[in-house]
């Protein structure tokens, strides 16, 4: 696409990685899917965290070998908050889950039954990884994956939890004096 592109670039002068799609600084678009066992989960519930989305497919090879090196990375950070969501796109529960067994592999899934989400995200191949900050915006997008979104993905991670501040502990501590 056209948009890939057209990017920001870093104070060097390279271009960051996942910063070309016109979603990159909007709001997330916020959703609602119900996960394999059949509970709820809404994007908008979950601010404060930094969410990564990985669309995916059973039948798609490199969704399958992109989303253990994705949750690898997310495990990096054990103490930021941050979450993989695995958004599968319109397949059935019993499919997903016998792929996942088959592969050893156990992320939250959650069910884009009728591809309206991946819509939203304007998803026209996968694997995509879409990262949403703790503000609820799009921060990157990546579109593909392998072994070559391993360092953009673990270095927009470092530079959202590196960005922030010790507020939200003096918050929290406010908050309880009142």
């Amino acid at each position: 696409p056209k948009f890939v592109l057209a990017g920001a670039v870093d104070s060097g002068g390279i271009p960051l990685t996942g910063t070309e799609s016109p979603l990159v600084g909007q709001p997330a678009p916020d959703f609602k899917l119900s996960d394999l066992a059949g509970a709820s989960f809404q994007l908008v519930d979950h601010r404060g965290e930094i969410i990564v989305l990985d669309f995916w497919a059973t039948w798609c090879g490199p969704c399958l070998k992109t989303m253990p090196l994705v949750d690898e990375i997310v495990r990096e950070f054990p103490d930021q908050k941050i979450r993989l969501i695995a958004v599968n796109m319109e397949e059935q529960p019993a499919e997903i889950k016998s792929t996942l067994e088959r592969h050893g592999l156990n992320p939250s899934v959650v069910l884009d039954i009728d591809g309206v989400v991946a819509a939203r995200y304007s998803v026209t191949s996968i694997p995509q990884t879409v990262i949403i900050d703790r503000e609820g915006n799009v921060a990157r997008l990546f579109v593909g994956g392998g072994p070559k979104i391993a360092e953009p993905l673990r270095q927009a991670l470092e530079e959202l939890t590196s960005s922030e501040s010790p507020l939200p502990s003096s918050v929290s501590e406010d908050t309880n004096a009142q």
